[in-house]
Order: structure tokens, then sequence, then C-alpha cells
């Protein structure tokens, strides 16, 4: 999104993720290529996306940001492995 700067010499850039995400707002957020976001849905890395139409698929934010929140609590695999070799 661009804004007009307060003394008209240009715009600026503004991040702004709207509550449903389209397949391009996630990849952009998510910062990856929009064959990834397909791949990791199919997978069932990502939330399962709501449809408006037999190819539109939306994200709702509430959903990807819960999703991620779990994701960065949950302990990665050089984690683990450091774990069992401990035990």
């Amino acid at each position: 999104m661009q804004i007009q700067n307060r003394n008209g010499q240009g715009t600026t850039s503004v991040s702004v993720v709207p509550e449903m995400m389209t397949k391009r707002d996630l990849a952009d957020y998510l910062q990856c290529s929009l064959r990834q976001v397909e791949l990791l849905t199919a997978k069932n890395r990502l939330p399962k996306p709501i449809y408006l139409g037999t190819s539109s698929p939306r994200w709702r934010r509430s959903d990807v940001m819960a999703f991620l929140e779990r994701l960065s609590n949950k302990p990665s695999v050089a984690d683990q492995n450091s774990n069992a070799r401990k035990e």
C-alpha cells in the first residue's frame, strides 16, 4: 500500500495485513513464493484456507498468526536431537 507523505513529497510503503489474506498476501507476509504457500498448504503445514469460490482461497489473519505462534513455541529438530543425545 502506498500513502502520500505529509509534505506531499513522494510516497511511503506501509505494510498492512488484511483480516482475510489472499495467497499473494500470505506469500508476501511469509516472504516466500506463491508455490511455497501451495506446497505448505497441501502438506498441512499452514492453516486450511477458506474458499470464497472454487478458486479463491483466503486465510484468516488470526488463524495464520495463531499457527505461527504455535510453530515458534515448538522445539526445533536440532533442539530435539540435542536433548536426545544428553539423555
